[in-house]
Order: structure tokens, then C-alpha cells, then sequence
């Protein structure tokens, strides 16, 4: 998804075609749709002309004093993997991730 445009499958026999639904957003967001279509290509932020970059830029506020930690590994049982290996099919099936 792009911006601030949502988009849903079309409850018709083409699972893979999408519908708009700006209907439903407020008129303010409706405004930034045609911004984020126009750059809906763009990766870098010097690709973005005229954005601010405190828009584009994200920082993470790490304090050097901590070292990284790893994290260990989980395991989960076979009757878990089946399941979380469902869900994550589902989840892209459905455009959520």
C-alpha cells in the first residue's frame, strides 16, 4: 500500500484485483493521496524533491554506553509452526503484510 490509500480485494472471482477506497477517508488524507501517488516510486529521500526531510528521515535513538544483545533463538512445537505458518498465509492473502 502506498500512503494513505487503502486498498481491498474485490469480493468478485479475481482475488488479485483491487478497488480504491477513498471514499472512506477524511478529506484531509484525501488531499496527501495524490502527493504519495506521485512518489510512490521514489526510495531515497533526495529522489523526493520539496519533502521535508524531517518527513522522510527516521532515527533511532540508540545509546552507544549498551551493547547489542542477541537475541535467542525460539522454538515452537510442530502443532505451533503449522499454525503460525497459517497465519502468516493468511496475513499475506489478505494484503496485511
Amino acid at each position: 500500500m502506498t500512503g494513505y490509500q487503502k486498498r481491498a480485494r474485490e469480493e468478485d472471482n479475481s482475488p488479485k484485483e483491487k478497488k480504491s477506497l477513498k471514499k472512506e477517508i477524511p478529506h484531509e488524507e484525501v488531499e496527501c493521496i495524490p502527493f504519495s501517488e506521485q512518489h510512490q516510486d521514489k526510495t531515497f529521500r533526495v529522489d523526493m524533491l520539496g519533502v521535508d526531510p524531517a518527513v522522510v528521515l527516521h532515527r533511532l535513538h540508540v545509546d552507544p554506553l549498551f551493547p547489542p544483545i542477541k537475541q535467542r533463538k525460539r522454538t515452537f512445537s510442530e502443532e505451533k509452526n503449522v499454525a503460525i505458518i497459517e497465519e502468516v498465509a493468511n496475513l499475506m492473502n489478505t494484503f496485511a503484510i
